[in-house]
């Protein structure tokens, strides 16, 4: 359960409807969300009024507004992803006076003309008719002799190359408002949401582009105190490692894949 200072019953969230199912008009909605949920219960909610299956979820991001036209979309799918989210809103809420604060959602993988939804559970996509047992031989066959013909040298290159290009994706992804929040939960008297319109401002959108400037600067361009300023870094440099530890774990635990009754580096199906 997120808390607050002032308490705020609920969350208003802005999202997109029908973006799963073909032939439906898409339109944009708002709802009211108890802000006492637990975050995977308020994941569940947005995906229940999205209508998307959690068997088979789509990518979700978010973002606070009002809030500037080109801000992008911040994952919103891990339970950390939610908690970060709620939390962003509720401090924009209490802090609001006349400005009607949202959380609005966006369905990261629905293109216009086409339902987000449609790829079957077979992985084929509608309308196009299933491989034959002979496509897939065919596959298995030519994943054999890359299989046999690798160089172990290039492999263990290409896998540490696809391993960096991962955990850079990673943090690139981390947003500003999520270090925000996080130092906000921990030091709620020092009111750091308040610096995120200076930072995006000044191109600071990401967490990773936070480092690329002195305290010196952050006292001078966003008036950010000293005091604030390390701390502020630090948590920066924390959120990036686990980050970035989070995306290795992942890559070692799916780094094989299995076809039929092989087990193939997924390097060499390059």
């Amino acid at each position: 359960m997120v808390t607050t200072s002032r308490s705020i019953e609920q969350i208003s969230v802005l999202l997109p409807i029908n973006t799963t199912r073909d032939g439906e008009q898409v339109i944009q909605a708002s709802f009211k969300i108890p802000s006492n949920l637990p975050p995977l219960e308020f994941l569940r909610q947005v995906q229940r009024l999205m209508g998307v299956d959690p068997d088979k979820p789509v990518r979700i991001g978010y973002r606070v507004v009002p809030s500037n036209k080109s801000e992008p979309f911040v994952r919103f799918e891990t339970e950390e992803d939610v908690a970060n989210a709620m939390m962003s809103t509720l401090t924009r809420m209490k802090r609001a006076v006349s400005r009607t604060v949202q959380l609005e959602l966006s369905n990261l993988d629905y293109k216009p003309g086409t339902a987000a939804s449609s790829t079957s559970a077979n992985g084929t996509k509608k309308n196009e008719p299933p491989k034959s047992q002979s496509a897939f031989q065919d596959e298995l066959r030519i994943c054999r002799e890359k299989l046999h013909y690798a160089s172990p040298s290039a492999s263990s290159e290409s896998s540490s190359s696809s391993n960096e290009d991962e955990s850079d994706a990673e943090g690139e992804s981390l947003s500003i408002s999520e270090v925000l929040a996080a130092l906000d939960m921990k030091q709620p008297a020092s009111h750091y949401p308040k610096y995120q319109d200076a930072l995006t401002a000044q191109g600071v959108v990401y967490a990773r582009s936070a480092l690329d400037f002195s305290v010196k600067w952050y006292v001078q361009e966003i008036k950010m105190p000293e005091g604030l300023v390390r701390p502020f870094l630090r948590q920066v440099q924390t959120m990036l490692r686990k980050r970035h530890r989070q995306s290795r774990e992942n890559t070692d635990r799916h780094k094989r894949v299995r076809i039929g009754n092989e087990n193939i580096d997924p390097v060499l199906l390059a």
